[in-house]
């Protein structure tokens, strides 16, 4: 079920900065398709100071108690009393109540974005009233902030995450715990990884950082993650007003000293140009985590300027998430590996917040660090089926290690795998073919089958090393053949479908046996789509792309062998045929016509596919050696090894 979205929009006269809390300063504020209402801060400016001084712990975790309760109940307040915010957020429908609610804080003036709005209660006619509105479980809310500067501009949720570590801890403060956060990433990762090696392909660390060494990363080399670990410093300004906040890098003239970056140095190193390339666009992550005290602090709003995470996301950071209270380590932790762990699965980010929030609450009880995490966030308007795809490229990755790592230790024998990798290899195979069919789209789909016949092709290559998973065995190969067969149905102009399902159809004929009567019907429909898979692999080489032509080739080189089955062909003939067209095949994977990581995978799909003849005893004894003396061409004369590691 969709979220629903809230947007609540809160404004003033007048630019952003220069202005303090005030009973008498009118804000309007805009919520749904509802009137405008005018709305008023119920108290002073500095008589909130000290609030939120308290919410640091300067006096205690009791005193930080107290304050926190006072400050939910003001703040509850003034969301309270916005009439149209309690109208959409109360819905009548019985359904809608189900749902989780996305409330969008759009905010531009720096006093509004000092206002602790996380840890607000339910006040008289929101869910759950009397309970922190983003904790209460009677209709669930993400609350996220926005600015209202923040275009919602076009982007592509990243589904191969690659995170860049941000750790810094001068001499002037404490050590960071890099080492627990560096353990969350891996455990986060580990998923999908086939090896702990693969780890640093993933994620890139600067110990000791300076701004310079966090720009120069990002110009060369492209993150999608940004994960910032380092001590909010506080700065009072030489020329007047309040503290303001930064975060404690290293000098670049002395890395043992404390260099104070704001929040515009950090977005103009993060957001900077490619070097080496011709982009016309900035770099940009899409996610930036702030594991520091006061990153969501906004400080002092006498002076221009806002907390590190609102300047992050005003420079067009799509999803930031800071502090705007001292973070516990274990709350920085928590925090970590709940954002990692769900972001890397394609999870939703609303839901995410709603989530850490609750984990926060549950593990850190001593503090109020579920309220200290603020979520700037501008997501896409189709963000739902880009994350539908994202999830099914992270549950294909996570199959693919876990098929790699079942051969590593499967070895070349024909011993079987034990029996607890089978089930955790089928655990992620089932959530694969989960996520796979909701698929939806024509080529999405299409390709969501593809790659769930093949995948379950290959988690039969290990059934098949023991009798007394013969069962499970043939069970594998009636689903891919299946999957197969829904590809050619629907329509795709390619022969690869057709040849596969024509190979699980004819190969092993157990699977498929005749009806009493049927035979000759069944052997005529078979010649009639051996016949046509070939006329379609030919169209293939006509029109296709370069990598449409190896493919097409491969499925002559099999319909040759496939040829074999009913005893009527001459084997000399079709050897012939095969060697050229696997001569072919080559002429073109050899010669960097396409992206060369894609023609070694072709070229070990095929040599996969041909040793399955021999290995499963598929066909007549002439398909299977026809089938080797062909996968001792590949082997011998071009030096490819059979190698498992992905399953498109």
């Amino acid at each position: 079920m969709a979220i629903r979205t809230v947007t609540l929009e809160l404004l003033r006269h007048g630019p952003a900065h220069n202005q303090l809390l005030s009973p008498l300063t009118p804000y309007l504020a805009l919520c749904g398709n509802q009137d405008a209402e005018t709305v008023h801060i119920t108290f002073e400016h500095l008589q909130f100071l000290r609030k939120l001084r308290q919410l640091r712990y300067v006096h205690g975790v009791h005193v930080a108690a107290e304050a926190r309760q006072e400050a939910a109940r003001e703040v509850g307040k003034v969301l309270g009393s916005i009439r149209s915010l309690i109208a959409e957020l109360s819905s009548s429908d019985p359904k809608e109540g189900k749902r989780m609610v996305h409330l969008r804080l759009v905010l531009s003036a720096s006093e509004l974005a000092m206002l602790p709005f996380e840890l607000v209660e339910s006040a008289p006619g929101l869910p759950g009233q009397g309970q922190p509105l983003v904790l209460q479980t009677s209709t669930p809310v993400c609350l996220t902030r926005e600015v209202r500067r923040v275009a919602l501009k076009t982007l592509r949720w990243p589904a191969r995450p690659r995170i860049l570590v941000v750790a810094a801890a001068p001499d002037a403060v404490s050590a960071v715990p890099l080492r627990e956060h560096m353990d969350a990433l891996r455990s986060a990762f580990a998923p999908y990884l086939a090896s702990s090696k693969e780890f640093s392909e993933h994620v890139k660390v600067l110990e000791a950082a300076t701004l310079t060494d966090v720009r120069n990363a990002c110009a060369t080399g492209a993150f999608t993650h940004v994960h910032v670990l380092a001590h909010g410093f506080e700065v009072l300004p030489e020329d007047g007003g309040g503290p303001k906040y930064g975060l404690a890098f290293h000098s670049e003239k002395r890395r043992t000293q404390v260099a104070v970056v704001s929040g515009p140095e950090l977005a103009a190193a993060l957001r900077c140009h490619g070097r080496g390339g011709t982009e016309l666009t900035l770099r940009r992550p899409a996610v930036v985590s702030l594991a520091s005290c006061d990153a969501a602090n906004v400080g002092s709003v006498v002076m221009p300027g806002a907390s590190i995470a609102h300047a992050l996301h005003e420079a067009g950071i799509p999803l930031v998430v800071g502090s705007q209270f001292p973070l516990t380590i274990e709350g920085s932790r928590v925090m970590t590996e709940v954002l990692y762990r769900r972001l890397l699965r394609g999870e939703d980010p609303r839901v995410i917040s709603h989530d850490l929030r609750q984990s926060l609450y549950v593990q850190c009880p001593d503090s109020h660090d579920w309220a200290s995490v603020v979520m700037y966030a501008a997501l896409p308007a189709d963000l739902e089926n880009q994350l539908r795809e994202v999830r099914f490229v992270r549950a294909r990755i996570a199959l693919e290690a876990k098929l790699t790592r079942a051969e590593k230790k499967a070895g070349n024998t024909e011993t079987a795998p034990r029996e607890r990798h089978v089930r955790t290899l089928r655990k992620y195979m089932r959530r694969f073919e989960k996520v796979a069919l909701r698929q939806t789209g024509g080529s999405k789909q299409v390709k969501a089958w593809g790659v769930l016949a093949s995948a379950w092709k290959q988690v039969a290559q290990f059934d098949s090393k023991s009798e007394e998973r013969k069962e499970d065995f043939e069970r594998a190969l009636r689903k891919a053949r299946e999957y197969y067969f829904k590809c050619y149905r629907s329509g795709v102009r390619e022969a690869w479908p057709l040849v596969q399902y024509l190979a699980l159809t004819m190969g092993p004929g157990q699977l498929t046996p005749a009806k009493e009567g049927e035979e000759k019907k069944q052997l005529i429909r078979i010649r009639r789509q051996r016949r046509l898979a070939k006329a379609i692999a030919r169209d293939n080489l006509e029109w296709g792309r370069p990598q449409q032509k190896v493919w097409a080739y491969a499925s002559l080189v099999e319909l040759a062998i496939l040829e074999l089955w009913d005893g009527k062909a001459k084997v000399e003939q079709l050897e012939s045929r095969a060697r050229q067209h696997l001569q072919e095949l080559f002429a073109i994977t050899r010669h960097n016509l396409y992206d060369p990581r894609e023609a070694v995978f072709d070229e070990r799909s095929t040599l996969r596919e041909l040793k399955r003849y021999a290995a499963w005893g598929w066909g007549n004894e002439a398909m299977q050696e026809l089938s080797k003396s062909l996968s001792r061409i590949m082997e011998d004369e071009y030096g490819v090894q059979v190698a498992w590691v992905r399953t498109d």
